[in-house]
């Protein structure tokens, strides 16, 4: 990667953080420099919000421009592949252009026009937040790269596990993706993520995690991955909050809720390879 792109990278995450602040977020490789940005936006008046992520590749800004993909749980997937398509075309973006700021102003402008033309549900809780039913955690069948794990209870918190196999940046994108469209899964109080990958493209080790508001609890999951050891996995915690704190005991459930996921999918990768 050219010395430029790395310095004009920084110097644009910069000016994104100083816009929105801390609904930016950078992702390093092993390296340093920064592959992802995500950029998350709330729709004003309403509880709706999506989420932007660009990959950068190997060759942006000087090169290519950014691989867009909208994330959202109120806009469907085709809906979603347009926006950012149209973004890009009405950049008209060529080599050198730095894109992220308008990129996703266009996008914004679009989820906002759309937001007008759909109709809020009125919430059903009373203000307190319910667990979900165990047997009513939803269960990715229809998306066969995505194991989800049982679901367990503890004084109405429910956790649930989900993971697949990641080897770059687009991978974990659309597995997040694939998770936020589902209604559950999104309306969760925490999806806790950790992952950890050998990228295919640069042969480096990329590795973070998100606490989504539960603080610390992705460092642990993180380190988890590292002990198992796990590469080339993502996996997300789901946590419904019952409305009873569950302490220390909290970061206990989402680690072994993460690990009996993680070797019951290794075990079944296992019996695929045994039959192929």
């Amino acid at each position: 990667m050219k010395p430029s792109d790395l310095e004009r990278r920084e110097e644009e995450l910069e000016a994104l953080q100083a816009i929105f602040g801390e609904d930016v977020h950078g992702v390093r490789g092993e390296s340093g420099e920064i592959k992802t940005v995500r950029v998350s936006r709330k729709v004003p008046d309403l509880d709706r919000s999506i989420l932007i992520v660009f990959d950068l590749g190997q060759g942006y800004p000087s090169e290519e421009p950014p691989r867009v993909v909208v994330n959202s749980t109120w806009i469907n997937a085709d809906v979603r592949a347009r926006i950012s398509s149209e973004a890009l075309a009405e950049l008209e973006p060529s080599a050198g252009d730095v894109l992220l700021f308008a990129l996703s102003e266009i996008i914004y402008e679009s989820c906002l026009t759309l937001a007008e033309n759909i109709p809020v549900e009125e919430p059903k809780s009373t203000g307190e937040e319910i667990s979900p039913d165990v047997e009513d955690v939803v269960e990715l069948k229809d998306i066969p790269a995505i194991y989800s794990g049982s679901p367990f209870t503890d004084r109405k918190s429910t956790f649930q596990a989900h993971l697949t196999e990641v080897h770059s940046e687009a991978d974990l994108s659309a597995f997040l993706l694939a998770l936020q469209s589902v209604n559950k899964i999104a309306s969760a109080t925490h999806n806790i993520l950790a992952y950890r990958f050998v990228d295919e493209t640069t042969g480096n080790l990329s590795q973070d995690f998100d606490d989504d508001g539960e603080a610390a609890a992705g460092k642990r999951l993180l380190h988890l991955l590292k002990m198992l050891p796990a590469e080339n996995v993502a996996v997300v915690v789901s946590r419904w909050f019952g409305g009873i704190h569950l302490g220390p005991d909290r970061f206990k459930h989402i680690n072994n809720a993460a690990r009996q996921a993680f070797l019951e999918w290794k075990k079944l990768d296992g019996r695929k390879q045994e039959r192929s």
